[in-house]
């Protein structure tokens, strides 16, 4: 009887040792989980910072070698929606919150370049065409050999199909002449009818300012221009809208998955205002159970030519207030994201912070209503990346 007794007794104890350390094991999972998630979303975050104003203009409004734009001196009307203020970067604070904490509010940033190909592409001719302007590109060029256009050896199902791949249509188009002059434009179609001769139609707006219309620029038949698409691309946290991904916020998952968000990125049309996708596009998670983006700016402060670079740190009004878009130089990005299920009561105060030596910032965050407990712990990635194809420009 003692021995069955303590027998037992022992079981008893190595089944809640067990069961604990199972919890515990599971728990510190699923942080690393989210700390592997926030890294892999974040790297990609970052790359697509880098690369912001590639092939493109840090800034429409202010670039002397846009020719017929939409800012001084040429004023040209008609230009639609993004495309109006194209630049490198846009930050716009507090754009979205947490479902369940109106006060935990989210930076997005658009970014603009070109996203679908790294290269530039060759042209044959520019001429205008009824309802707006027709592009031809050189079939036998590099970049368009590395695109896998095959020029005509396949049907034309094919071709269009590698052409829209790159200049879908809805996309903008940079045009460069030969005097280093930009253009823009939306694309209205691509036509492959010709194999040989693979065409890209643009809208009627924005006009393009051609040879003769003003004494400073305009383009001509322009044989020997380059051609290249310009992307816009959102970051923001928010719940993923897309096909396929209901199941994440479903009731029946995981506890408290109704509320959760995602770090998402779109690609947006160029002629909408209000930040429609781009047709025939998807949303994309990037990484999930995001619960803070915040955004600061790294600008050229300059005053006489004497270089200057100060920082704008994030939640700082003065990020909203920045107009000087060409002369910011880089982005301060801090992003935090949460494991998956509460595993605290209590939250860490700023008081608490302070006491314990932490760093201010958020290390936990509320799941229940109007963000109360339970708390889940949270893990933040901060890096300044820095926009190098804003180098040496010139307003």
């Amino acid at each position: 009887m003692v021995a069955v007794t303590g027998g037992l007794f022992v079981s008893i104890i190595v089944f809640s040792i067990s069961k604990n350390s199972a919890r515990f094991y599971q728990s510190e999972t699923r942080v690393g989980e989210a700390t592997l998630g926030g890294i892999v979303g974040f790297e990609r975050l970052r790359a697509d910072v880098a690369r912001a104003g590639f092939l493109s203009t840090p800034n429409i409004l202010a670039d002397r070698d846009v020719c017929g734009g939409p800012g001084p001196p040429a004023n040209v009307p008609g230009f639609p929606g993004l495309l109006a203020t194209l630049s490198a970067v846009q930050v716009t604070q507090n754009d979205t919150e947490l479902p369940n904490n109106e006060n935990l509010k989210q930076d997005s940033i658009l970014l603009a370049g070109s996203y679908s190909s790294s290269d530039y592409f060759a042209m044959r001719s520019f001429q205008p065409v009824a309802g707006g302007y027709a592009i031809t590109l050189d079939p036998a060029s590099g970049a368009m050999v590395r695109l896998g256009y095959d020029g005509g050896d396949a049907g034309a199902g094919s071709a269009a199909a590698v052409l829209g791949s790159v200049f879908a249509v809805g996309r903008a188009v940079r045009i460069l002449d030969r005097t280093d002059k930009q253009y823009y434009g939306i694309i209205s179609a691509i036509s492959v009818q010709v194999p040989t001769e693979p065409t890209i139609l643009l809208a009627a707006t924005p006009a393009i300012q051609l040879q003769g219309q003003s004494p400073l620029c305009g383009i001509d038949q322009c044989t020997g221009c380059v051609v290249n698409v310009v992307n816009f691309i959102r970051y923001d946290v928010s719940r993923v809208q897309g096909a396929g991904y209901g199941p994440l916020y479903d009731a029946g998952g995981a506890p408290y998955d109704g509320t959760r968000v995602e770090l998402r990125r779109v690609e947006l049309d160029p002629s909408s205002s209000t930040g429609a996708l781009l047709p025939g596009t998807s949303e994309e998670l990037v990484t999930q159970y995001a619960v803070d983006l915040k955004v600061g700016l790294l600008v050229d402060d300059r005053t006489a030519n004497q270089p200057s670079i100060r920082m704008i740190p994030p939640a700082d009004n003065e990020v909203t207030d920045w107009t000087d878009l060409h002369r910011i130089r880089g982005l301060r990005v801090r992003l935090s994201v949460r494991t998956r299920d509460p595993d605290r009561e209590v939250d860490i105060s700023p008081a608490t912070q302070t006491e314990l030596g932490l760093a201010p910032g958020l290390y936990r965050v509320g799941l229940g209503a109007n963000g109360e407990g339970p708390f889940a712990r949270v893990r933040t990635l901060q890096a300044d990346v820095m926009l190098n194809n804003t180098v040496g420009f010139k307003w």
